[in-house]
């Protein structure tokens, strides 16, 4: 008798069959295919399959089955993927089964599709686990498809083809598999559906409140009229906020539906931020739906179960909410302090004046000989730019964090109007801070150019760091801190303006 080929073998085993294949009786799967909405689709399925020849064909009838009746995965997923696409599904589950079966390893999943306007990702779910593949894949989805997070160091396997993000980032359905992927194995799958959202007003205003006329036309036709009020409530709220709105309700016996709204682009990294926060607490997500609105606005619903069925949810949902908040303050800080630095640091690398008493002098001594005081004026420049480099300035900032820090504050505390009446414009504060300065660096070149981030935040007359919405961040200085032998005709101000991808200076 011939060897048996491993689909074969695997088909055959009676007595020891391998743990990731279904071993339901036929005959019950059958039964329960018949009442399934989705028979038709699942008889295409199998005459696909069955036509590749890759499956071993006692094997096409048990899988498929499985998929549809045991497996429990919402019926949005069989609404809308394509007929093709799962059998696509199937077959590299199927093929993952092989591999663990063929190699004694445990069962690796990592199911992508994409097409124009939508995306699928299924991958196995382990609960409580922050390093499962599952967080690896909202990472990708958080920084390709809501264009808010930053993942340099999600895997290569994972990561598709950069996909052309939506102006208002993409909708999000996620759900958890309530069977398994057998009988006798315990892995659950998660499966991401991601589409552009539709609207029929596209550019609402940022302060329209009306669900009907700022959401997605399939949520509108979808939702329940319970989601609908809860997200009426919500939005009326967070429109006029800086924060996030976090509210949490009951959702059957011993779980919660986390709800987070917020304004798109005013945090970043926070949908990750939100599942490791829930997982450090020892729950899970049973589903998750991430609505974006032409308003500007995000509400994620989140619900939630406790790892362990014995610990009441109610005792760690109101620590989620309440930590949520800190969370989305602490990302706010970090977010402003980190593009503050940026700030100084292209501040500095522009007006550094190392040579200005020597400048002078040699100016002088030269007189009115132009060309020579053209050349002196070329020398100078070549020496403040070999000395102070971008990097030489970028090190110093990286190396001293508290003296951004205390920076910052400083800066903050003449031009924050949100968080009262900011101090009078006063050019000549700060001697405590240089004292600071002094004591902390250990270089001289090292204090310029802390002293100059200082030389900034004295001169600034008015910004729109603060501002909600922005384009770019524009500084408007006085211009006292400008060397006079440089510009002999002192202007009137200077414009600092940052951008994503540019930044200049206007006399």
């Amino acid at each position: 008798m011939g060897s048996l080929s491993l689909s074969q073998e695997i088909a055959q085993q009676s007595n020891k069959v391998p743990t990731y294949f279904s071993t339901e009786d036929s005959s019950s799967l059958t039964a329960l295919l018949e009442q399934n909405p989705f028979k038709a689709q699942a008889a295409e399925v199998k005459a696909i399959l069955a036509k590749e020849h890759l499956i071993e064909s006692s094997r096409i009838e048990p899988e498929v089955d499985w998929f549809y009746c045991k497996l429990g995965i919402d019926s949005t997923y069989f609404e809308l993927t394509p007929t093709l696409v799962i059998a696509k599904h199937i077959l590299s589950l199927y093929a993952a089964k092989m591999i663990s079966h063929a190699t004694g390893s445990k069962l690796e999943v990592q199911l992508q599709s994409k097409t124009e306007g939508s995306a699928t990702f299924i991958t196995p779910s382990n609960p409580g686990k922050r390093d499962s593949p599952a967080m690896a894949i909202e990472q990708l989805i958080e920084s390709q498809y809501f264009g808010e997070g930053y993942h340099q160091d999600v895997p290569s396997i994972t990561r598709p083809a950069p996909t052309q993000l939506s102006p208002h980032g993409y909708r999000l359905v996620c759900y958890r598999t309530t069977g398994t992927v057998s009988k006798d194995a315990p892995i659950h799958l998660r499966l991401y559906y991601l589409t552009k959202p539709r609207f029929e007003n596209p550019e609402a205003a940022d302060n329209e409140t009306d669900l009907a006329r700022v959401a997605d036309v399939n949520f509108l036709a979808r939702a329940t009229d319970q989601t609908k009020q809860i997200y009426q409530e919500i939005m009326n709220e967070v429109v006029s906020k800086l924060g996030p709105v976090i509210r949490h309700y009951p959702h059957q016996q011993n779980g919660a539906r986390l709800v987070v709204a917020y304004r798109r682009g005013s945090t970043h990294s926070y949908w990750s931020a939100m599942s490791e926060l829930y997982h450090y607490h020892h729950l899970y997500a049973t589903h998750k739906d991430v609505e974006q609105f032409s308003n500007g606005i995000v509400i994620y619903s989140i619900y939630l179960r406790p790892l362990h069925p014995e610990v009441d949810i109610n005792t760690l949902i109101n620590k989620i909410a309440e930590q949520s908040h800190h969370t989305h303050r602490s990302m706010m800080v970090l977010i402003l302090l980190v593009t503050y630095a940026y700030v100084g640091w292209k501040f500095a690398y522009q007006f550094l004046n190392r040579y200005a008493t020597e400048y002078s002098a040699l100016a002088q001594a030269i007189g009115d000989d132009s060309t020579k005081q053209a050349m002196l004026a070329q020398l100078k420049t070549r020496l403040s730019k070999d000395t102070f480099t971008e990097g030489r300035v970028r090190d110093a900032v990286l190396q001293y964090p508290e003296l951004i820090k205390i920076l910052y504050t400083d800066f903050e505390r003449f031009h924050n109007r949100t968080a009262g009446s900011p101090a009078p414009y006063d050019a000549s504060h700060g001697a405590d801070i240089i004292a600071q300065i002094k004591r902390a660096v250990n270089n001289e070149l090292d204090s310029q150019i802390f002293t100059a981030i200082l030389s900034f935040n004295r001169h600034l007359l008015k910004t729109n760091f603060y501002k909600q919405t922005k384009t770019a961040l524009s500084f408007r200085l006085d211009p006292g801190f400008l060397s006079l032998a440089e510009y002999v005709s002192r202007p009137f101000a200077v414009f600092f303006v940052v951008g994503s991808e540019f930044r200049g200076f206007h006399i």
